[in-house]
């Protein structure tokens, strides 16, 4: 079976240069790999996703241990079983005032739900992109920013390896696809899902010879504060 990376575009804008740069990245990766690799990709702005209510009745029961559902009935849902499906993730966000978009964090708190059946997600790998409107507009602390739910999800976060790509893939723009003007932005992009497809591989093939299954556990005890 081929391997399934799942790329996630969390601009609000239609025709985004980050959305620009995901889907260069991964048609590279794509034409790299040939029928080895199968890449899907989706824009949040295209799903209904409402905003966690913070309510704490998702996850799991703290007696039995039995899984329950996040009790809003929207398409975040959708997401989130590709996510599981997924070998491995890459996003790509525009920065917004050094951060990144708020279809991102909105998204990611919903996926709370994941974390607490178990760490659903935990061990895949999890690449970023970035643009920025001004070179140094606050690409890097944007993608640390994005690493740190997935790392609360007992993912992988990776950078983009060599050629400069330390922490994922910046790209400076302004208008609408002026993003594939930009070489070096683009060389990092396409490495860092390069790196996502590369660390897949190697768990993939792990996980296959071990018979591996995750030990993460969610406990709701673990760290609180009683």
């Amino acid at each position: 079976m081929a391997l399934q990376i799942l790329g996630i575009g969390c601009s609000p804008r239609s025709n985004s240069n980050s959305k620009a740069m995901l889907e260069y990245s991964l048609a590279r990766a794509a034409e790299l790999y040939g029928p080895e690799l199968d890449c899907n990709m989706i824009d949040l702005r295209d799903y209904h996703i409402e905003h966690c209510h913070g309510c704490g009745a998702c996850g799991k029961t703290a007696v039995t241990g039995e899984y329950i559902d996040c009790m809003i009935h929207d398409e975040a849902k959708d997401i989130f079983e590709m996510m599981i499906e997924a070998d491995g993730i890459v996003v790509s966000s525009p920065v917004r005032m050094g951060m990144v978009s708020d279809h991102f964090a909105k998204f990611m708190m919903r996926t709370r739900v994941l974390r607490n059946q178990d760490f659903r997600l935990a061990n895949k790998p999890v690449g970023v992109l970035s643009v920025s409107r001004r070179r140094a507009g606050g690409c890097e602390p944007a993608i640390i920013q994005a690493w740190l739910p997935f790392i609360r999800h007992g993912c992988l976060p990776v950078g983009g390896g060599g050629k400069a790509s330390l922490f994922g893939g910046i790209g400076w723009a302004s208008n609408r696809n002026h993003v594939l003007t930009d070489k070096d932005g683009l060389e990092m992009g396409v490495n860092t899902v390069l790196r996502v497809v590369e660390i897949a591989r190697l768990l993939k093939a792990g996980k296959e010879t071990l018979n591996y299954q995750s030990k993460m556990k969610f406990c709701y005890m673990q760290g609180s504060r009683i």
